[in-house]
């Protein structure tokens, strides 16, 4: 397997050219960011045919492969990963067994290798604007509410807005979230802007913003939000949510309602709604979609967590969060 090490100005950027470059095939196997914020990318493309026959495709009459590869194999399939997906990460497993590690440790790092991050740094002078998209019932306002704790848990300040101004309480939901955190919010009706540059010189980090689930509302508002923030001292990112509970079918018209957005990463909610804990990982891998949180219970305070390569090992080989 060839490395390619690509390099652009942004995250997204460099997952086109690597696509550009590899074809449909590539596949991340690390992300750096760069000092002066340029992203690296480490790609290599997945050959089919190497895959579907270095394990469990081979011939009858070469030897069998180890058991500790037939019960990877199993433990996987367990936890709803793709056929694909285990044929490529027994692979990559098999030819690092002469290492020692155990095979399941083994297969732990393989995945984390595989999955592209989100982060949601500071930004030094701005007010980055996290708006979260996805249909009712998804889990958005729960999601912000749980990411607003942690942040402000982790001494930065936070502030609340939200689109949803006519659905029946909406605005109150979020607002008695808002009240108990002792955060502002803001309910931006028609006529009601935002002062970007009041939010930038006050020092807040981060505003999260609520939306109605209805994309043919969301995406002409979010488009007019952005032109009309586009000098502003902001930086806005847009984040699909994907309900593990939903089919693949769902995730893919959401994705196509909210494409024009171009969503810069997702959360992932409902983990605990399901036991099939894969299939939404390996859609947002598969649409180059970073990974921001992964959400697995209503509690606010202990139910968000931030993704990590070994919090999505943990959901492909054991099935939960540890």
């Amino acid at each position: 397997m060839q490395i390619h090490r690509i390099r652009a100005a942004s995250l997204k950027e460099a997952l086109l050219r690597a696509r550009q470059t590899l074809g449909e095939e590539a596949i991340v196997i690390s992300q750096e960011t760069l000092p002066g914020g340029e992203v690296a990318l480490a790609v290599a493309r997945r050959e089919a045919s190497t895959v579907e026959s270095a394990v469990f495709r081979a011939p009858r009459s070469t030897p069998r492969p180890p058991a500790a590869l037939r019960e990877l194999d199993q433990r996987l399939e367990k936890h709803n990963v793709s056929e694909a997906f285990r044929l490529e990460l027994c692979a990559a497993v098999q030819t690092r067994l002469a290492e020692g590690a155990h095979p399941v440790d083994l297969a732990a790092e393989e995945i984390a290798r595989r999955f592209v991050l989100a982060r949601l740094a500071r930004i030094a002078g701005k007010t980055r604007i996290l708006t979260l998209v996805g249909s009712t019932g998804a889990g958005k306002t729960t999601s912000l509410v749980k990411i607003a704790h942690g942040m402000q848990q982790a001494g930065r300040k936070v502030e609340f807005a939200t689109l949803d101004s006519h659905r029946v309480g909406a605005v109150e939901q979020l607002r008695a979230f808002a009240q108990l955190q002792g955060l502002p919010m803001t309910v931006l009706k028609r006529g009601v802007r935002m002062n970007p540059t009041a939010l930038a010189s006050g020092g807040v980090d981060m505003l999260l913003l609520d939306t109605t689930g209805h994309a043919n509302q969301d995406v002409p508002l979010l488009m007019q939000l952005r032109k009309a923030l586009a000098s502003a001292p902001v930086a806005i990112d847009v984040q699909l949510v994907l309900p593990a509970s939903t089919s693949r079918r769902a995730r893919a018209e959401q994705l196509e309602l909210y494409q024009s957005l171009q969503p810069t990463g997702c959360v992932i909610t409902k983990l605990d709604e399901t036991g099939d804990k894969a299939s939404a990982l390996e859609f947002a891998r598969e649409h180059a979609l970073p990974v921001s949180f992964l959400c697995d219970g209503n509690r606010i305070e202990a139910d968000l967590h931030r993704a990590s390569g070994n919090a999505v090992a943990d959901l492909l080989l054991m099935g939960k969060l540890s």
